[in-house]
């Protein structure tokens, strides 16, 4: 293909991880409506404490900024910043766009690009602090749901820091009827 990419039509054998498919049943699964079935990886309980110096999460993410689209779009930075000590925390600074509805997204990744799912099931809920103005949402995105309606629960900041703890079974969809599953998750985001 690199010389005649019509060549990519012309597939006579596949491997993955060394070991050829059966083209017939690659063929059938592509077609399929349902989702591919891929593994999940046990994910440790700490996500992040802020402490790594090179902007990863504790799980080896890259923490990623996610704002609104479009020319006049909300802007957002964050870095760690010392809390006491060598105790750690994120600052997040934003600026909100002058629209209908503007928002900053932190994204914390389960697995590396948030690719691969996250086995959750070994835990309860999200722990995390929080501390400044405003309110905010943990969503949960998750495999199965195709759409951006992922699961969610709001939570609120106030002038001190607080612990603030979300059982998975407080997480729902604005719209979807898809079923948490624990076993399905992608990324934190906030």
């Amino acid at each position: 293909p690199d010389e005649r990419i019509a060549d990519i039509e012309n597939t006579r054998r596949v491997f993955l991880g060394g070991v050829e498919l059966a083209l017939p049943e690659l063929e059938k699964a592509i077609q399929s409506q349902r989702m591919t079935a891929l593994p999940t990886h046990p994910v440790a309980a700490l996500v992040d404490d802020m402490e790594r110096t090179d902007g990863r999460t504790q799980l080896g993410t890259l923490r990623v900024n996610g704002t609104d689209a479009g020319a006049d779009h909300s802007q957002m930075i964050f870095l760690t910043a010392a809390r006491a000590g060598h105790d750690h925390a994120l600052l997040v600074a934003a600026a909100m766009a002058a629209k209908e509805r503007p928002y900053v997204r932190l994204d914390l990744p389960l697995t590396p690009g948030a690719i691969e799912l996250a086995d959750l099931s070994r835990y309860a809920g999200v722990t995390f602090e929080v501390r400044g103005e405003g309110e905010g949402k943990l969503l949960v995105s998750a495999y199965h749901v195709r759409s951006f309606d992922s699961y969610a629960a709001p939570f609120a900041a106030g002038a001190e820091w607080q612990t603030v703890k979300i059982p998975f079974s407080e997480l729902h969809q604005r719209a979807g009827s898809a079923r948490w599953d624990a076993k399905d998750a992608r990324a934190l985001f906030f």
